[in-house]
């Protein structure tokens, strides 16, 4: 017969716990990487300051996190390996993969307006679109594409980055990447 602390030992490996390391009364939510469970994030707001707690590490403050990264899409490359955000500081917009931050930019589209994912499902690119000096642009990777008037994109399922944008009288959809 097992005793309570054999049975505590045994899901001790089970079991993984984080410091909250700002106050409890400014959690707004929690979430968990839905593809192994490697990551959980938690959104502070303090003071009209935004932070993301990541495991054991806290990122801001910011002025803004989108909420669509927080509570509506994935954060997370779909293997796990590089998470991502979009928020705004100084007002200016940035987005965040792991430890790199890109921007300024004006704005940073909300969920790429249909489409909420800036990973491909590969994990083998990312991509988002972004406003800056009144025209629009679209970066993958680290490789820009624009100004355009108007711009959308989206990644398909085969792992394609496709755009639509207006030039002259005419609507052109190009594949890019």
């Amino acid at each position: 017969m097992e005793t309570k602390k054999e049975e505590t030992k045994k899901e001790e490996g089970r079991v993984r716990k984080y410091k909250l390391l700002l106050d409890r009364e400014s959690i707004t939510g929690v979430g968990l990487e839905k593809e192994t469970g490697k990551y959980v994030y938690v959104p502070y707001e303090k003071d009209n300051k935004y932070y993301l707690q990541l495991n054991d590490k806290i990122y801001g403050p910011y002025d803004n996190v989108h909420p669509c990264d927080i509570f509506y899409c994935e954060i997370f490359f779909p293997d796990s390996s590089k998470y991502g955000l979009r928020y705004k500081k100084d007002d200016k917009w940035y987005v965040q993969l792991n430890d790199k931050i890109y921007g300024p930019y004006d704005n940073v589209h909300p969920c790429d307006i249909f489409y909420c994912e800036i990973f491909f499902p590969d994990s083998s690119k990312y991509g988002w679109s972004y406003t800056k000096d009144d025209k629009y642009y679209v970066q993958i990777n680290d490789k820009i594409y624009g100004p355009y008037d108007e711009v959308d994109f989206t990644i398909n399922k085969d792992n394609k980055a496709i755009i639509a944008y207006i030039l002259g009288d005419e609507i052109v959809v190009e594949e890019i990447e």
